[in-house]
């Protein structure tokens, strides 16, 4: 009865799962083996949507389901989250089985495998036995895959396809394309590009109003985030009125509607309400979770709105904990975005403004001396000093840093030496400094490190072949230069600048070799058409002023100088507890103070003949006649009060008892 009932199943129409899920039940109650059946109730359980009984199912069934079905279950996989396997079961019938593909590179695609997702869209897109709406998918796939290139990996060496007309002729497509100029960040064009896409899709005649609806909210979403970062006022309030965040039915962009709403009004909102609101929002999971740039964005907006409602201890012990677990240095964009924000939450609880600069340096100088193989602590500490303009420190610390490295056998602890970021912001403060040299020598050291793997630092190797080739000091340096042009054609054959880059590295030690490369190049009359050669003169060469470090104190300026030519002197600033009580800052103090009364040129002598006796008497080398009077001993001066010699009572002297 069962394989009677199969049978019929695989020749009936039945258009309603929810109906072919019935019968299938029902049928299953007699033989609950049935091969047959129980695939039949897996498409039933997939179409709706119902991915977590159709992989019970591969579970109870057994080994011969999962032969059998095998796409089916890589599809289950796949929309419940489960990527890696989902790969591995899709990749083994991809060469059989063009669903398969599909389901491969769409995986590969939501776990950030952007380079085998690329390829295997391209082979899809090259079969010719391709239908007009499976071309039109992949090619909505294939933009997709460009733009999340250049959020998650910049500079990857995976080639940025040019737009055809007939990607700007589909409102997805178009809208992948402005997403991907956002992440170049042209915010210019992809304002163009959005609002080119709410056009197209409004105006489609293939959409219900429901539909269009639906359609336009990412598109609102995506144009809020551009006039944010632009500073559109006027266009931010128009999108927040529009964009209904509850109608989005895609969890991933409800939540990314809800954040970008949530910042645009963070300056008016109350913390706790921002609080409350940022928290309620569901989780993606599954096939729909965010990418891993999202993710940390999302983190990093969840911890300072954590320090805006006081939760100082909480950040510090949540961000400190997953710091101190990382104890060999790191590149990952997830760790290191939690040292700035243990910083904040450090200072924050030592009541320090982030406004002070020097108290969060010396906070972070600190947390640095207690986790020395931090790299994002370590770029905090760099840009803390640069901002109050010690870029000796910071390129000192960083050198430090890159010098212990050195000493290390680990191979990763060496792609952390040589990281095309760390290497960037060293040569840019050499260059800050006037190092030159040193820079180049730094640039040159990592070019020779990645070279053998140039696929995954192409940008690096540009900058470093242009440095040799614009400033080398010998044919070593031209040599080396053309060896790493010569890696990135091989990567990229159509790449201008690396076709520019060797030909400039040979045109003075071997300029037969590139004389086809030469032939191929933009003409110069070409280059220059557009530029004001007279204008350019007229107006110098611009050079950024080298920014030494003084060996002396500057000189004071001429205007300070008085009418004498000489500099005056600066004014001593007196304690509160040394200055007098009757102190007047504004009364000249007398010059001849520190001198003895006598010596002063406002001493007067006392009147009398006592006076002139004792006058007398002091004088040194005078004549002593012998029949004067014994001379008196000297006594101690007394005390003289306000009535002076014309008091006639004895007084005291200093010093009796």
């Amino acid at each position: 009865m069962a394989a009677t009932l199969s049978a019929l199943f695989q020749r009936s129409s039945i258009d309603d799962p929810e109906e072919v899920l019935k019968s299938c039940n029902n049928a299953l109650q007699s033989k609950k083996t049935d091969i047959n059946l129980l695939h039949v109730k897996l498409v039933a359980l997939l179409k709706l949507d119902r991915y977590d009984d159709a992989l019970r199912i591969f579970d109870q069934a057994g080994d011969e389901l999962k032969a059998r079905a095998a796409f089916e279950r890589a599809y289950a996989l796949y929309k419940t989250g489960k990527l890696e396997e989902a790969i591995a079961i899709a990749r083994e019938l991809s060469a059989r089985h063009r669903g398969a593909a599909h389901v491969e590179a769409q995986a590969s695609y939501r776990a950030e495998e952007f380079a085998r997702s690329s390829k295997l869209y391209e082979l899809l897109q090259a079969d010719e036995e391709a239908s007009a709406l499976e071309t039109s998918d992949l090619r909505i796939n294939s933009t997709a895959v460009d733009a999340q290139v250049q959020f998650a990996a910049p500079g990857s060496s995976l080639q940025v396809k040019n737009p055809t007309r007939g990607d700007l002729e589909a409102f997805e497509t178009t809208y992948n394309l402005a997403t991907a100029a956002i992440g170049r960040g042209e915010l210019g064009k992809a304002a163009l590009l959005l609002r080119r896409a709410e056009e197209i899709c409004r105006s489609s005649d293939e959409l219900t109003p429901e539909d269009k609806e639906a359609e336009l909210l990412p598109i609102h979403v995506q144009q809020l985030y551009v006039a944010v970062k632009t500073a559109n006022e006027k266009e931010t309030e128009k999108l927040m009125e529009e964009i209904n965040v509850e109608k989005i039915t895609e969890s991933s962009t409800k939540q990314i509607g809800i954040n970008n709403k949530l910042i645009s009004t963070l300056s008016s909102m109350n913390p706790y309400a921002l609080y409350k609101v940022f928290h309620e929002t569901p989780v993606p999971i599954d096939s729909d979770r965010l990418f891993s740039f999202q993710h940390r964005t999302s983190t990093v907006n969840s911890d300072i709105i954590e320090l805006l409602v006081h939760k100082y201890d909480g950040v510090a012990r949540s961000t400190g904990k997953i710091l101190s677990k990382q104890t060999a240095p790191t590149t990952s964009a997830d760790i290191n975005i939690l040292a700035p924000i243990n910083v904040a939450a450090h200072a924050e609880k030592l009541q320090a403004t982030t406004q002070d600069t020097e108290t969060l340096r010396k906070q972070a100088t600190n947390l640095l001396k207690q986790r020395p193989n931090d790299v994002g602590l370590l770029l905090t500490v760099i840009q803390l000093n640069v901002e109050e303009g010690r870029y000796t420190n910071a390129l000192a610390l960083l050198k430090t840093f890159l010098d212990k490295l050195n000493s290390s056998i680990s191979e990763s602890d060496q792609d952390v030496r040589y990281n095309p970021g760390l290497i960037s912001i060293y040569v840019a403060l050499c260059k800050v400094l006037g190092n030159d040299i040193q820079a180049q020598d730094e640039l040159m050291k990592a070019a020779k490190y990645w070279q053998p793997r140039a696929d995954q630092t192409p940008a690096l190797l540009r900058a470093a072949g242009a440095s040799l080739v614009s400033s080398f000091r010998s044919e070593d340096d031209l040599s080396t230069a053309a060896d790493i042009f010569a890696r990135l054609r091989e990567l990229d054959p159509y790449d201008k600048f690396a076709r520019a880059g060797y030909v400039a590295a040979h045109a003075l030690t071997d300029p037969e070799k590139i004389a086809n490369d030469a032939s191929s190049l933009t003409k110069i009359p070409e280059l220059i058409s557009d530029i004001d050669v007279g204008a350019l003169e007229e107006d110098g060469v611009a050079t950024l002023p080298k920014q030494s470090q003084p060996t002396k104190r500057p000189a004071a300026a001429d205007d300070k100088k008085d009418e004498s030519g000489e500099q005056p002197k600066k004014k001593r600033c007196l304690r509160k507890s040394r200055i007098p009580k009757e102190y007047d800052p504004n009364k000249q103090p007398d010059p001849e103070r520190w001198l003895p009364l006598r010596d002063r040129s406002s001493y007067r002598p006392p009147k009398g003949k006592k006076a002139k006796q004792r006058a007398a008497d002091r004088t040194q080398g005078g004549i002593v006649a012998d029949d004067a009077a014994p001379v008196a001993q000297p006594s101690p001066v007394a005390t003289q009060s306000k009535g002076g010699a014309s008091s006639s009572k004895k007084k005291k002297g200093k010093g009796r008892r």
